[in-house]
C-alpha cells in the first residue's frame, strides 16, 4: 500500500486498512500507520487512537471472534466485513471513553464505503443491540477458555504453562494485552527530563509519561529509546565479564541499541564492530550510528568470513518468538506455532555455532533474546554446551511486569567452568 492510498484518511479508516492488510497479506500494521503519519501528518491524538484501535483489534482477535459468535448467527462474512465488525466491537468493549454514537456512526459509514449496503444495515442493527459494554466472557482455566479470554494461540499458552504455571501465565497473558510503556536510556546526565521522569536502576532511564514527546525524545542524541530490561541485561552481562574485551562484535546489530550501549560502555578501550544480515535493518543501523556519532565499524559478510577477524566478545541479540514483548508487537502472537518456534531454535543454534568460530581463546558470547520461553533460552543453551567448548557462566530471565519492564533473557557463555543462575 503506497502513501497516496493512506493519505488523508481518518483514523478509523486507517485502522481498518492496516488490520485488513495484515490478515490478507501479513503486512505489519505499523508499516501502514507510519506511512499515514508521514503522508497525512495526523494529530498526536488521532495517531494514538488509530494505533490503539489497530493494535488492540489484532491482539484481541480470538476474544472478538468469541463475542461475534454470541451476537451473530450469520457465518458467511467476508474478510473486510469481519474486520469492520471486530474494529467496532473492540471500541465497544475495550475503549470505554469512545461514545456509543461515535462508534455506530463512524463504523456504519465505513461499512457503506467498503461493503455492500446490506452489511452496513446489518452492522447498524448489531451495534444498536449492544446495551452493556462490559465484557462478559466467563474466565476459566482450561486451554480453550484461556485462549478465548486472553486471545492467544493455544500452543503459546501451553508453553507458558509448562514454564511458569497457571498464575504466572495468566499474569503474563493479561500484561501483554495492555499498552506498552515507553522508556529511554539517558546518555547525558544533564539532559532535560521534559516529558517524563527519571528512573534510576542499573543505569539512569527516562520513563516517558507524555507520549506526544516520544518523537522529540527519540531525535535527541542525549537519549536512546530502550526498555530497562535490555539495559539491565547488558549491565549485568558486563559485570560478569572476566576480562575487558578489546574487540567486540554485535552480530545481529540493527537497529543499534545494544551497539550504542557497547559504545557508551567500552569505547575507546575497545574496538566495536556491527553486522546485520538484513539490508533494510542495516540502513536503520547506519542511520542510528551516524545520528549518535558512534565510531563503530559495520562489517560485510565478506569481512566476517575473513580469517583475520576474531573477537573477545560477540553479542547475539537473536531473532526469536518475541514472547517477552507481545504488547509492543501485536502480530507476533499469531506467528507463535510449534513450526515457527522450531525454525527460530535452528537459527539461534546456528548463530551461536557460527559465533564460536570467531571467538578468541578467552572470548565470550552474550546470548540475548526478547523471549521468555525456555525452549529458546535455557533449554537451547543446555543443548549447545553439550557439544561445544562453552559453559554457561551466568544467565537470567526477566518476566514482564506492571512497572513497564519487557520480558527478556540474557546469558554469558565463556570457557569458564563456573555456572551462576541469577534469581
Amino acid at each position: 500500500m503506497d502513501k497516496k492510498t493512506v493519505a488523508n484518511h481518518p483514523a478509523r479508516e486507517i485502522a481498518f486498512l492496516a488490520v485488513k492488510n495484515f490478515w490478507e497479506s501479513g503486512v505489519f500494521s505499523q508499516h501502514i500507520l507510519k506511512q499515514w503519519e508521514k503522508s497525512a501528518n495526523p494529530s498526536s491524538a488521532d495517531y494514538r487512537f488509530a494505533q490503539e484501535l489497530c493494535y488492540g483489534t489484532i491482539q484481541r482477535d480470538l476474544t472478538l471472534q468469541h463475542i461475534i459468535k454470541t451476537l451473530v448467527q450469520r457465518h458467511s462474512l467476508k474478510l473486510k466485513e469481519k474486520v469492520i465488525l471486530k474494529l467496532s466491537l473492540y471500541q465497544y468493549f475495550f475503549m470505554p471513553n469512545v461514545p456509543n454514537y461515535a462508534i455506530a456512526n463512524e463504523m456504519v459509514s465505513l461499512a457503506k464505503k467498503y461493503c455492500h449496503f446490506t452489511f452496513a444495515n446489518f452492522l447498524n442493527a448489531i451495534l444498536h443491540k449492544i446495551n452493556d459494554r462490559k465484557l462478559t466472557i466467563a474466565e476459566s482455566n482450561d486451554l480453550e477458555s484461556l485462549s478465548s479470554y486472553y486471545s492467544y494461540p493455544v500452543f503459546l499458552i501451553q508453553e507458558l504453562l509448562k514454564n511458569y504455571g497457571l498464575d504466572t501465565t495468566k499474569y503474563i497473558l493479561e500484561w501483554a494485552n495492555n499498552p506498552s510503556l515507553y522508556m529511554a536510556r539517558i546518555r547525558n546526565s544533564n539532559a532535560s527530563m521534559d516529558g517524563g521522569y527519571r528512573l534510576t536502576h542499573t543505569e539512569p532511564m527516562l520513563v516517558i509519561e507524555d507520549n506526544t514527546k516520544i518523537t522529540q525524545i527519540s531525535m535527541n542524541s542525549d537519549f536512546y529509546i530502550q526498555n530497562v530490561t535490555s539495559v539491565e541485561l547488558l549491565s549485568e552481562l558486563s559485570n560478569h565479564m572476566p576480562l575487558l574485551p578489546k574487540k567486540i562484535l554485535d552480530l545481529c546489530a540493527a537497529p543499534g541499541g545494544k551497539a550504542l550501549w557497547l559504545y557508551d560502555k567500552f569505547f575507546p578501550q575497545s574496538e566495536i564492530y556491527c553486522y546485520d544480515a538484513s539490508l533494510t535493518r542495516l540502513t536503520k543501523l547506519k542511520d542510528n550510528l551516524k545520528k549518535y556519532n558512534a565510531s563503530i565499524q559495520i562489517l560485510s559478510l565478506e569481512d566476517l568470513d575473513n580469517s583475520k577477524h576474531f573477537f573477545d566478545l560477540i553479542v547475539i541479540d537473536a531473532p526469536c518468538s518475541n514472547s517477552g514483548v507481545l504488547n509492543k508487537r501485536p502480530e507476533a502472537r499469531w506467528r507463535i506455532t510449534k513450526e515457527h518456534l522450531d525454525q527460530q531454535i535452528l537459527l539461534q543454534t546456528e548463530l551461536i555455532k557460527n559465533a564460536i568460530e570467531k571467538l578468541t581463546d578467552n572470548g565470550a558470547i552474550w546470548y540475548i533474546t526478547c523471549s521468555i520461553l525456555k525452549k529458546e533460552n535455557e533449554n537451547l543453551l543446555q543443548d549447545i554446551i553439550k557439544n561445544s567448548p562453552l559453559e554457561i557462566t551466568w544467565q537470567k530471565t526477566i518476566l514482564p511486569n506492571r512497572e513497564g519492564w519487557d520480558g527478556g533473557f540474557g546469558a554469558l557463555l565463556t570457557r569458564s567452568k563456573t555456572v551462576v543462575n541469577s534469581p
